[in-house]
């Protein structure tokens, strides 16, 4: 069952509500995709963190407009694939970034200013998902492969 803004994990109690519906919109979908909640919870705090400090007043106005129900609509309609849980992650130049997608997703979870952060976190969804890590070349090419 999903987070909801009225029922949430203790250690966001203290979040402005921003920042509070964004790491529950974030717990959400990592248990979604299969993670835990004890790597779920910390994950969501952290990336909700880091979005609060870089979101522009927009983002954060439309942040505190979301209801319950749209969390809910949200999970529902997640794009989020149980079907691609055994899936490889992989980790693809894109522009000038670096991103993490699972394969046969239809956008990538993560993107990166630097390879070493993408593989960062994809060797960690790819351990929590007891699956193949796929770490390409800006080429595209394959440079690496790990079984976890």
């Amino acid at each position: 069952m999903p987070y909801t803004e009225n029922d949430y994990p203790s250690s966001f109690k203290n979040f402005e509500s921003p920042l509070k519906k964004k790491a529950i919109d974030i717990t959400n979908r990592l248990l979604k995709e299969g993670y835990n909640e004890e790597d779920a919870i910390p994950i969501a705090i952290s990336q909700a963190k880091d979005w609060y400090e870089d979101a522009s007043k927009r983002e954060v106005e439309a942040m505190e407009q979301k209801s319950g129900r749209d969390f809910q609509k949200e999970s529902k309609d997640s794009s989020t694939d149980p079907t691609l849980l055994d899936n490889a992650v992989h980790v693809l130049p894109d522009e000038d970034k670096w991103v993490v997608k699972t394969a046969g997703a239809k956008q990538a979870s993560d993107r990166f200013d630097n390879k070493d952060a993408a593989i960062d976190r994809a060797k960690t969804i790819a351990k929590n998902k007891a699956t193949q890590l796929v770490i390409h070349r800006s080429d595209g090419t394959t440079q690496t492969t790990h079984n976890y």
